[in-house]
C-alpha cells in the first residue's frame, strides 16, 4: 500500500482511489497532471513468464490510439510490484449517477455509445474486460471508458473479479 506523498517513477500519490482483490488505485499527479495508478497486489507471485506477458501486453496497449478510451500509457516494477499508469478520464464514474433515473432511450443511447467506443478496439481482437458502472465515466452526457484492457494485465476468477495466479 502507498502512502500519501510517497512516489513511484514521476508521480505522487495524492490518496487511494479503491482497493479491489487484485490491484489498489491511486490517484497520482504528475507533470502532465492527475492520473490514475494501479497497483497490482498478485504481482509478487507473478512468475517470470506472467511478468513478461504483462509487458508485452503492456507494449500493444500503449501502441492503441482509441478516442475516449482509456489505454495504459507505462507500467514499472518497482521493489518487486508491478504498477500501471492510466489517464484519469473526464466526467464523474457512471456508479455516481445510477440513483438518478433515465429514460429507456436515454439509457439505450448510453449503451449504443459505449458499444461504438469499442468496436475499434473489438476489430483488433482487443477488449476492456472489466466494463462497470465504475470504469465507465460520463463528461456531460458522453461516456469516457477508464482502465482499458486491464483484465487482459491481470487474469482474474470470474465469479470474484480477483486476480489468480
Amino acid at each position: 500500500m502507498l502512502d500519501q506523498g510517497q512516489t513511484i517513477a514521476d508521480c505522487t500519490v495524492i490518496r487511494q482511489l479503491a482497493q479491489f482483490g487484485s490491484h489498489l488505485e491511486y490517484l497520482v499527479t504528475t507533470d502532465a497532471g492527475e492520473k490514475k495508478l494501479i497497483q497490482f497486489s498478485a504481482s509478487p507471485n507473478w512468475s517470470r513468464a506472467q511478468r513478461q506477458a504483462f509487458h508485452d501486453q503492456m507494449k500493444t496497449l500503449r501502441a492503441l490510439n482509441l478516442p475516449a478510451v482509456g489505454v495504459p500509457l507505462w507500467a514499472i516494477e518497482q521493489e518487486g510490484e508491478l504498477f500501471c499508469l492510466y489517464p484519469l478520464p473526464p466526467g464523474e464514474p457512471l456508479q455516481t449517477s445510477l440513483k438518478d433515473e433515465r429514460s429507456v432511450r436515454s439509457v439505450l443511447e448510453l449503451v449504443h455509445s459505449i458499444a461504438d467506443l469499442l468496436e475499434p478496439a473489438h476489430q483488433q481482437q482487443l477488449f476492456h474486460g472489466a466494463l462497470s458502472p465504475y470504469t465507465i465515466y460520463l463528461d456531460k452526457g458522453h461516456p469516457c471508458l477508464a482502465d482499458f484492457a486491464l483484465a487482459s494485465l491481470v487474469t482474474f476468477d470470474y465469479r470474484t473479479a480477483v486476480a489468480t495466479e
